[in-house]
């Protein structure tokens, strides 16, 4: 039997895995940059930034990806994520967001 997979990111893989309306707890005490890379190596342009919550219900941890630095959150604020996607590759998830309010 085949699945419909859904490529790309999207809400409704997201929502697979997290509560979208939910409250989350930040991990992150500072971001982890991602870069772009070029001819398989990494150059000094960051494309984004990837920070650790936690669903407050108790979930596994996970990265959310962002592309801009985010303001005013410290390690354990309680913070819900705008327009939070998800993107099935083989067996791993992947997210991200526009940011937090």
């Amino acid at each position: 039997m085949k699945t419909l997979r859904i490529s790309g990111y999207s809400p409704q893989t997201a929502s697979k895995y997290v509560d979208l309306e939910g409250k989350f707890i930040a991990l992150t005490t500072e971001p982890e940059p991602t870069v772009v890379w070029k001819d398989n190596q990494p150059t000094d342009e960051v494309n984004g930034y990837k920070y650790w919550f936690i669903q407050v219900d108790g979930q596994e941890p996970f990265k959310v990806k962002f592309k801009k630095k985010l303001q005013g959150i410290s390690f354990l604020d309680q913070v819900s994520l705008k327009q939070l996607e998800a993107c099935e590759i083989k067996n791993l998830v992947y997210f991200r967001s526009e940011g937090i309010s």
